[in-house]
């Protein structure tokens, strides 16, 4: 089990970093654009396609590698007093009413989204354009499953500190 849980850390981890690096081209693509379009007055056609697509392929990496970390944003006035057992149940508990059902609807509402995607060759409709959005809305999904896979293994973490008051 303890591998298991450190090979799906390590996955989170990798995606996390590698897209992360993207943001490099996010911000040499909005330089050129802001160059091209205050220096030469020649603003380029393509740069709002790819920075709205550049940063949301960022954000949605690093989901799983963020949820790993406890990246997220948490109101601590009473949690930071309980043990560690009692933190563990807490997350377990709010693991299995929200974070489960929550993506349970989003993966279903997406799937058919993508396929509908692929099988029209969906193009984004916001530029002149219109690069080819399906395979984003691919990894969108890719990265909600890797989200989803996180959230299990971080389930498992909290039911064996309930269980056990230890961490692996």
């Amino acid at each position: 089990m303890k591998n298991i849980l450190k090979t799906v850390d390590r996955i989170s981890e990798l995606c996390g970093k590698v897209f992360g690096w993207f943001i490099l081209l996010l911000i040499a693509t909005m330089i050129y654009e802001v160059i091209m379009r205050y220096v030469f007055r020649n603003p380029t056609l393509w740069s709002y396609d790819a920075t709205y697509l550049l940063s949301s392929l960022v954000l949605v990496m690093g989901f799983a590698w963020n949820h790993r970390d406890e990246g997220n944003v948490r109101v601590d006035v009473i949690y930071t007093f309980l043990s560690k057992r009692a933190q563990a149940l807490v997350n377990a508990v709010m693991t299995i009413l929200f974070f489960i059902p929550l993506f349970i609807i989003g993966f279903s509402g997406m799937i058919p989204d993508v396929i509908h995607a692929w099988s029209i060759k969906e193009k984004a409709m916001v530029s002149s354009i219109q690069p080819p959005i399906y395979p984003f809305k691919t990894w969108i999904l890719f990265a909600l499953v890797l989200l989803f896979i996180q959230g299990i293994a971080e389930l498992v973490r909290y039911i064996i500190v309930v269980l056990r008051g230890e961490n692996i």
